[in-house]
């Protein structure tokens, strides 16, 4: 059997079954008239080889999509499979792509080799082949969105640039601007980020509205949220960098690290709430709380609770054995309350 042509399935079906044979030598095209009405719809193709001489296609409910040339339907017929409400209706160069749902690809343009799955799946997507759009609404209206997979609900909805990318999630990538190249996993994840390019947001709001994150990593919910300038950042933990304003080239690490700190740029914060609401640059904080609502730059911060305080050395000496429970070729930090510096045992 060889047939190079197009199925599509309009509605409404609504009583008995109908199975229908295309015997061997069938001449297309073939119509498969107005009163079908039935809840399953079985099309057996017989040995068309030698009887199709131009792309082909098979109508339901008495609509033909098919005509011998020119090309006259409103999807082309080149292994192109159409289901649903006007799928795929003035799609341009849409070959071997599958459209499944109301309006799914509708007037999409170069949408080749892609899958267009659910009501309005990539309806207006513009340079959208090589692509899986999966879930209602998803890549509407999305330009350059090629060589990429949304999957949920309003993923990589009007989404600019978003080519080569990855969107998981509701909404996930909607309206991103120039987010190619990057991987968007959470509803709402992305949504909204301006020049995100070469970034991965995982968790739910991450990155959400967040301007200029590119070449970034935004992990744990409503990580980078909102954040501005937020370019070569690691934000790692729930709402770590949250807001966050001119924190380029930082990372920030655990619970609300980095949260609405400001110009925060080549710093590195660590430890709960490490650097929140803190307006210094290239500060290092470690440990919980180190530096919240700090104002001086170029520090590096421990909270007292990450450094023991001693008397002297001696009394730092004694406490800090191995017999009490450190270890061997490690260094210690302790603050020495004679000498008023940062000290350290070595065993």
């Amino acid at each position: 059997m060889s047939f190079k042509g197009q199925i599509n399935f309009g509605y409404p079906l609504t009583s008995n079954n109908i199975i229908t044979t295309i015997p061997d030598n069938a001449v297309l095209p073939l119509s498969i008239g107005s009163s079908l009405q039935g809840n399953t719809l079985g099309v057996t193709f017989g040995d068309l080889k030698s009887q199709v001489s131009s792309p082909s296609v098979i109508a339901v409910n008495g609509t033909s999509l098919y005509s011998t040339t020119p090309l006259a339907g409103p999807i082309s017929s080149l292994n192109n499979i159409a289901i649903g409400r006007l799928a795929g209706k003035n799609v341009t160069n849409a070959e071997a792509s599958v459209f499944l749902g109301t309006f799914a690809g509708d007037s999409a343009t170069s949408a080749g080799y892609s899958n267009f799955i659910g009501s309005q799946a990539g309806i207006f997507a513009n340079n959208a082949y090589n692509s899986n759009f999966i879930g209602r609404d998803c890549g509407y209206n999305a330009y350059n969105a090629y060589e990429s997979n949304f999957l949920g609900y309003g993923s990589g909805a009007q989404a600019g640039n978003a080519y080569n990318s990855n969107f998981l999630g509701k909404n996930a990538g909607s309206t991103a601007g120039s987010a190619n190249n990057s991987n968007f996993f959470g509803q709402n994840a992305g949504n909204g980020a301006g020049g995100a390019n070469n970034s991965n947001f995982i968790g739910i709001e991450t990155g959400f509205q967040a301007t200029l994150a590119n070449n970034s990593n935004f992990i744990g919910a409503y990580a980078g949220q909102s954040s501005f300038n937020a370019y070569h950042c690691n934000f790692l933990g729930k709402e770590s960098g949250q807001r966050a304003f001119n924190a380029n080239n930082s990372n920030f690490l655990g619970q609300n690290a980095g949260t609405d700190a400001t110009t925060a740029y080549r710093s590195n914060f660590l430890g709960l709430e490490s650097g929140m609401n803190s307006t210094g640059n290239n500060v290092n904080a470690f440990g919980y709380r180190a530096h919240k609502g700090g104002t001086l730059s170029g520090q590096t911060v421990f909270a007292n609770a990450t450094v023991p305080s001693y008397v002297n050395r001696a009394a730092a000496t004694t406490a800090i054995t191995i017999l009490n429970g450190a270890v061997a070729e490690s260094t210690y930090l302790y603050y020495n309350q004679t000498t008023f510096a940062i000290e350290a045992v070595r065993l």
